[in-house]
């Protein structure tokens, strides 16, 4: 392990993983479940991490770290990302049914032979 400063409130501690120490973790927890409570609950809002953090009465670094983690997206479109997602989805599974079903609409499936039989043939 080594000794790194916490990249909030600069405390030096002992850690092999994220940049953060064990107090602001705790923090930084309680703040990601207000802010996935408020995108939850307002699902059309088009804030910036300032005016969340207003909205939300936390400091912006809190939300920069969290954004900085990937706990937090900050894509502004993600509404429309998720529905852009929602229907490659639904046609990847189309496709998917569409070739299960020419499969198994008659086509013979191919017949695999053991190595016996490949090697020496059948007798």
């Amino acid at each position: 392990m080594e000794m790194i400063t916490c990249d909030l409130c600069n405390k030096p501690f002992a850690s092999t993983g994220p940049r953060v120490c064990v107090r602001c973790m705790k923090r930084l927890d309680t703040v990601y479940a207000k802010a996935r409570d408020f995108i939850r609950d307002n699902p059309k809002a088009r804030l910036d991490v300032k005016e969340m953090a207003e909205a939300l009465e936390v400091d912006v670094r809190d939300l920069e770290v969290l954004i900085a983690q990937k706990r937090l997206d900050r894509d502004a479109d993600n509404a429309m990302g998720e529905v852009e997602g929602e229907e490659s989805r639904r046609k990847k599974l189309l496709e998917s049914f569409q070739r299960s079903a020419s499969e198994l609409s008659g086509e013979p499936k191919k017949t695999y032979r053991s190595y016996g039989e490949e090697r020496y043939g059948k007798r």
